[in-house]
């Protein structure tokens, strides 16, 4: 048989949708390569969809769930308004900025609908992935120490807030498998 009655198919689950009201915005995210990870790239969104996303399986260096929105052009180090994004998942995302002819934009973070599918049956729950938000006046610099503050304060376990972690030493590509333990 199929599903139970009253089951439903979520196909779209966002985790953020932000409307903002100026014009001319510009978005910035992480990418990257082996070897040469997080390259922030800039650009301006026209009217349309600008979008970045991953369809992998994971997030990764290549695609990092997270962007910046600043307005009247890329942002600075100490000055101008900025808006991060910063979806708290590890599989499909996408987060994409769509400006109307007026200039508007909205800024939709979740999980990517091209791979999506869930049913979910009668008293049962699905929760979307976190989205931090935050905002800075003064640039990305405070912007930043903003997310690692967060991050620290509310998304790393009590028990290393304030600690250095434990490293664990990828040895592979430079060692190939000729490691000791001691």
């Amino acid at each position: 048989g199929g599903p139970p009655p009253g089951t439903i198919r979520l196909e779209r689950l966002s985790s953020a949708m932000v409307d903002f009201h100026t014009a001319s915005h510009w978005v910035t995210h992480l990418s990257g390569s082996w070897a040469a990870e997080r390259h922030v790239v800039s650009r301006r969104c026209a009217e349309g969809t600008t979008a970045v996303e991953s369809n992998r399986g994971t997030s990764s260096h290549q695609h990092n769930p997270f962007l910046v929105l600043s307005e009247g052009g890329a942002p600075a180090e100490d000055h101008g308004r900025c808006f991060a994004f910063c979806l708290v998942y590890s599989g499909n995302f996408r987060a994409a900025v769509d400006v109307t002819e007026s200039g508007r934009a909205r800024v939709n973070v979740g999980v990517n609908p091209m791979t999506f599918s869930w049913c979910l049956e009668p008293g049962h729950a699905f929760e979307s992935p976190e989205c931090v938000l935050a905002v800075s006046d003064a640039g990305m610099g405070p912007l930043s120490a903003t997310l690692h503050a967060i991050m620290r304060e509310r998304l790393l376990p009590p028990q290393w807030r304030h600690h250095v972690c434990p490293v664990l030493i990828n040895t592979w590509e430079a060692m190939y498998f000729d490691v000791a333990h001691a």
